[in-house]
């Protein structure tokens, strides 16, 4: 499998998600390809619950530890979570066999380039960047 973590989208706002490139099988015990028996690995609702599950319970265990500074009042992350846990997350899903070029290399443009070009900085400063938004510097 193949994952790319994108933190924001072509606006530049904040819009974290991943990119993954999975396998339709495994390679068995005997070194063969034994593909996957239906168009999916995971049904994709039931994959959204699991993947949901597992961030929060990992933000719940970060917090404990004292790990998320960015949150001090009592009662936050609880809240917080919370919200998240009532909220349906979405995994986007589909099978891409017949685009796997197009989308391997989608994919590559952001494992081999910079996040923003030099072009689109207008500004940098000890707490942020500013981008240009112009669609001339995408």
């Amino acid at each position: 499998m193949s994952a790319v973590l994108h933190t924001w989208g072509q606006n530049l706002s904040q819009h974290v998600h991943l990119h993954c490139l999975v396998p339709g099988g495994a390679l068995g015990d005997d070194g063969g390809w034994h593909g996957a028996r239906s168009r999916y690995l995971f049904p994709v609702r039931a994959l959204s619950r699991h993947f949901r599950g597992h961030m929060v319970s990992a933000l719940r265990q970060a917090a404990t530890a004292g790990e998320l500074h960015r949150v001090t009042r009592p009662g936050d992350v609880d809240n917080q979570l919370n919200t998240l846990m009532a909220t349906e997350w979405v995994v986007y899903s589909k099978d891409c066999l017949e685009h796997t070029p197009g989308v391997v290399r989608y994919l590559a443009r952001y494992t081999r380039q910079i996040a923003i070009s030099n072009a689109r900085i207008l500004a940098v400063d000890d707490h942020q960047v500013t981008p240009d938004g112009s669609p001339r510097n995408r």
